[in-house]
């Protein structure tokens, strides 16, 4: 059983992940050695979510707004051709507002995990240790982070899947990975190091006061595609893109500087338990 701290509720609550039981057949033992080269591949997400493009999938669409306790009011559109077109909604703006520099903005709706960056420059999702130059091949120097902070989300099916840029600044190293679409759940990160593996896409944002902030989304099982819009320049708080249909995860990495990270955040994440925040809300603050 998988909880995390609602920060709306102040409590922990229970996840019901979508598909959970199905999952956990696929990547049981007796399935995953001999059909994990299947499961991971793009065909099978396909195979798997065609039916979510159908037109008779609207009708999953009300059941999972009530499982989710989700606020249609909320969504710009109402009216959806599909569970897919349903996935993919966007929301109104009031409902999710920006905080104002210098706060540190949450930059999705999703399960967040911060990590404080040691000298080792590593971190631990699920039993699986990521080096941030595996993570990252592109930067050379990784003297800029030690102290810097590290903020993984993870995008569960019920979360809203626009992200934004959380910083402002020229950007470079724009780069699209193919890779395969395991999911990020635990059973994933126990079969295959799946932030390297996985389907994915990173800049580097450049922001004149805090140095090079680096931003990655990774894709996962049934989700085909992330789509970024095209931009040579982040503005903080615009729209960066979104994912196709599926769970997901984004990673945020800032250098060291004054970064301070709201207490409950922090405390949950030094226990390994995410927090729900909401894309636009306060995570921290950028003391000067």
């Amino acid at each position: 059983m998988t909880y995390y701290f609602d920060r709306r509720r102040r409590e922990l609550v229970l996840e019901h992940a979508y598909q959970a039981d199905l999952l956990a057949r696929l990547y049981s033992p007796g399935i995953a050695t001999f059909l994990l080269p299947i499961i991971k591949s793009r065909l099978f997400s396909k195979l798997w979510t065609w039916k979510d493009y159908l037109p008779s999938s609207r009708k999953k669409i009300q059941h999972f707004i009530q499982k989710y306790q989700l606020r249609p009011e909320e969504f710009t559109e109402q009216d959806f051709a599909h569970f897919a077109a349903f996935f993919e909604r966007s929301y109104l703006p009031s409902s999710r507002p920006r905080c104002l520099e210098p706060e540190i903005m949450a930059v999705a709706d999703g399960k967040l995990l911060v990590y404080p960056l040691e000298s080792q420059m590593t971190i631990e999702v699920k039993g699986r240790t990521y080096a941030l130059a595996e993570l990252f091949p592109q930067q050379k120097d990784w003297s800029l982070y030690h102290g810097g902070y590290l903020f993984l989300y993870r995008l569960a099916m019920e979360d809203n899947h626009h992200y934004l840029f959380a910083e402002s600044g020229p950007m470079s190293d724009q780069s699209d990975i193919p890779g395969s679409l395991h999911t990020i759940r635990d059973l994933g990160h126990r079969h295959s190091p799946v932030f390297i593996e996985n389907q994915r896409s990173h800049c580097k944002i450049h922001q004149p006061k805090l140095g090079p902030i680096w931003q990655m989304e990774i894709g996962a099982l049934t989700v085909g595609r992330i789509i970024n819009h095209p931009r040579d320049l982040a503005q903080r708080g615009q729209e960066k893109g979104y994912f196709k249909l599926g769970g997901s995860s984004i990673i945020v990495l800032y250098p060291a500087s004054s970064l301070k990270i709201d207490a409950d955040i922090l405390e949950w994440s030094q226990q390994g338990i995410e927090t729900q925040v909401r894309m636009g809300e306060r995570i921290g603050i950028i003391d000067d």
